[in-house]
């Protein structure tokens, strides 16, 4: 009866071995990891965003319920945000975002665990708790995407440790040249 159990931690199976050894293993790392050390989600964050705009009477009541009940987060956080920049109360809104990011420091990292895979790690999460663990090996950062030029960043292509820039002109790190289509080791400190 008891070999029927669920083990508590179930065996790695072998093709994500096989990807860690071979240097193949992508994770990508979504806003349930965010989740789990603390930060909270989007639905929240934009409650929180309606309330702070209510405290300083930007909304009524009525606007509050209503944005309340809105399942699009993103627009609940974008009407936030534009009503608190445009009435002077921008920084609010910030730390409103700080206060989401900022994680319970008091949970266990489970970025700790899963840099132990030793793989390639995708995000786009917000939370700056990632970064804490990978500075040296994050190959783009915010500032390296300037919003008029995302859209000539068609495709990135990893192998064996070099990235590929199809337009590498529009990049300014040293380690890439003009040339488009060329090949770069990537640079680990």
């Amino acid at each position: 009866m008891c070999d029927d159990l669920i083990p508590e931690i179930p065996p790695v199976p072998p093709k994500i071995v096989e990807a860690i050894n071979d240097r193949k293993l992508a994770v990508f790392i979504g806003a349930g990891v965010s989740r789990l050390v603390g930060c909270i989600g989007w639905d929240e964050l934009a409650r929180n965003l309606v309330n702070c705009c209510y405290g300083f009477k930007l909304i009524d009541l009525g606007e509050r319920e209503s944005l309340c009940e809105s399942k699009d987060h993103k627009k609940t956080i974008t009407i936030c945000y534009n009503l608190l920049n445009t009435k002077g109360h921008r920084e609010a809104f910030f730390e409103q975002m700080r206060d989401a990011l900022k994680g319970n420091g008091s949970i266990p990292n489970i970025y700790d665990d899963i840099y132990k895979l030793r793989g390639l790690f995708i995000t786009t999460n917000a939370d700056m708790l990632f970064d804490r663990i990978y500075t040296s090996n994050i190959i783009y950062k915010e500032e390296d995407f300037v919003p008029k030029m995302i859209a000539q960043f068609i495709k990135v292509c990893s192998k064996k440790g070099t990235v590929k820039c199809l337009n590498t002109k529009t990049r300014r790190h040293k380690e890439h040249k003009k040339d488009t289509g060329d090949e770069y080791q990537i640079k680990r400190k």
